[in-house]
């Protein structure tokens, strides 16, 4: 299914992602890189947008309303989520110079709802299995 836009509850299974751009940075690039790339954000991620980070990667692949992780997060607002997630950015670029490694998108029905494509995820399962193993961090 070729789309510009996502829906809250679309089947990510069947949405050609060439029409959404933001996740294709994590693409480019050999394996090894991209692995290493993955692995440096996750290391100098902050315990916060980390915790965000984990939840993606230990839950299914769906779209996630902002509300839902907020509270089940045990975060103070969205704003304080959408606060964690610019992080990604902004380290994205010290680390391979890669932006967002999840999509999103804003509605009136629903509100701000998040997603990750089920490649990239698998990619930040493994560097985190990693780091975690190697007991390294990244210092800003």
């Amino acid at each position: 299914m070729k789309t510009e836009f996502i829906a809250y509850g679309t089947d990510l299974s069947k949405v050609d992602y060439t029409e959404v751009p933001r996740c294709n940075e994590w693409r480019k690039g050999d394996q090894h890189m991209l692995a290493a790339d993955a692995e440096c954000l996750y290391r100098s991620l902050r315990p916060k947008p980390k915790r965000v980070l984990d939840y993606w990667l230990d839950n299914e692949v769906r779209t996630y309303k902002a509300a839902d992780m907020v509270r089940e997060l045990g975060l103070k607002s969205p704003s304080t989520l959408a606060g964690a997630t610019s992080s990604y950015t902004t380290n994205g670029r010290k680390c391979g110079d890669r932006g967002l490694q999840f999509h999103w998108n804003r509605t009136m029905e629903d509100g701000t709802f998040y997603w990750m494509e089920q490649d990239v995820r698998d990619m930040f399962i493994a560097a985190r299995g990693r780091c975690r193993q190697s007991k390294i961090t990244i210092e800003d």
